[in-house]
């Protein structure tokens, strides 16, 4: 229940008006009910409340991506890619993104970089399906979200409500997943 969520994330945001994390939680959740304009509002306090706190600028690109927002999202999610030292985490949502606004080769170098063990000793599967998604191959996107799920990644768990898997909703292979998961209901 969306409207439940949010109430709870604004409450927690009033308790604590100075958190970042509550504040990130609150867009996070706004974005999950596809209020986008309310996500980046709430995102955008994140940044002025700490403008180094990586989680929420992070979120704040996944929303600049839904939105279509091509240069706030790259600007956001390299910027969450430099103060997390280009942890592998931040590098699979960039590949997203670079692939959603049609810079395949960049999103393909990212994904190479990201199966790379020298590079990345253990990057979550769930993070390697976001740039397969945004460059459309729906195949391995749901490859690598299959072993997200029997890695028992966290991730997966929002499945069922982030709005990045949208194109996938109707999928055998995605309905078959979440109901393996109990998330079917």
């Amino acid at each position: 229940n969306h409207t439940a969520a949010i109430e709870h994330c604004r409450q927690a945001a009033e308790l604590d008006p100075f958190s970042p994390i509550a504040h990130t939680f609150f867009g996070w959740m706004y974005y999950h009910a596809g209020k986008l304009h309310e996500a980046e509002q709430q995102l955008r306090k994140v940044i002025e409340l700490d403008g180094r706190f990586v989680f929420g600028i992070w979120f704040l690109g996944r929303v600049y991506v839904a939105a279509g927002k091509r240069d706030l999202a790259l600007e956001a999610l390299a910027k969450a890619e430099e103060i997390s030292g280009g942890a592998a985490w931040t590098r699979c949502m960039l590949g997203h993104a670079w692939a959603v606004f049609g810079e395949t080769a960049k999103a393909r170098k990212i994904v190479a970089d990201l199966q790379d063990s020298n590079q990345y000793p253990y990057v979550r599967a769930i993070g390697v399906a976001l740039p397969y998604l945004g460059l459309g191959d729906r195949e391995l996107a749901l490859t690598w979200l299959e072993k997200g799920c029997n890695d028992r990644d966290v991730w997966a768990l929002m499945m069922k409500v982030d709005p990045i898997y949208a194109d996938l909703r109707m999928d055998t292979r995605f309905v078959a997943l979440l109901k393996r998961m109990g998330l079917d209901q």
